[in-house]
């Protein structure tokens, strides 16, 4: 049976710290793909100005085009509505019953999780792969978190490790507002891509 991981993200802009996560969980989770799913009506984001679909879209294509086993999904762009996680795989499982997915997602995440539509939904259809950085104090925190979440829903959840990589979408927009360089952030066809359409300014 085929592994896809799945990163979802606004990805506004997608930058290298994204990347790093994909690699490390395809890497130590023997993941055959990596879809790259930019979301087109993040729930969370309700409110916020979010750079159009179409151009974030564009800078995940630019930043995997030297990944050869990475996909950008437009999977919830063609769904419409907004973009659940659970209805999101729900519709994969129907759509791709022979693939077993496996869902990656920061540890921020795992504490929220249960505020999301339908977390039982979630947990009973992907395995959740959680990016887990260099400190101990998180390592106690998650296994605690992680050890209710396996008791309360009988969630397949795994941890990766990676290394801490001190930068945000968020930081980024801010950096390119004040000038700053974001050239060791983000890959260099997808700053190309960022300048020439005076993107964050």
């Amino acid at each position: 049976m085929m592994e896809i991981g799945i990163l979802g993200g606004t990805f506004d802009p997608i930058h290298n710290g994204h990347l790093q996560l994909a690699q490390h969980a395809m890497e130590q989770f023997q993941l055959d793909k990596i879809w790259l799913m930019p979301s087109p009506n993040p729930p969370h984001k309700v409110g916020k100005k979010v750079t159009d679909y179409a151009m974030r879209a564009e800078m995940v294509e630019l930043a995997i085009s030297g990944f050869l086993h990475f996909e950008r999904s437009d999977f919830e762009n063609q769904r419409g509505g907004k973009s659940y996680t659970s209805d999101t795989l729900q519709a994969l499982r129907e759509q791709y019953p022979e693939i077993q997915f496996s869902f990656i997602m920061g540890a921020d995440s795992l504490y929220e999780i249960e505020t999301w539509h339908r977390p039982e939904v979630i947990f009973s259809l992907a395995r959740i792969l959680v990016a887990m950085r260099d400190y101990q104090k998180e390592h106690r925190e998650l296994s605690v978190q992680s050890k209710y979440l396996r008791e309360k829903y009988l969630a397949d959840i795994e941890f990766i490790s990676y290394p801490r990589v001190d930068i945000s979408s968020e930081q980024i927009r801010q950096l390119c507002r004040e000038k700053g360089s974001i050239a060791s952030y983000v890959p260099a066809k997808v700053l190309e891509f960022i300048k020439q359409h005076h993107l964050y300014q």
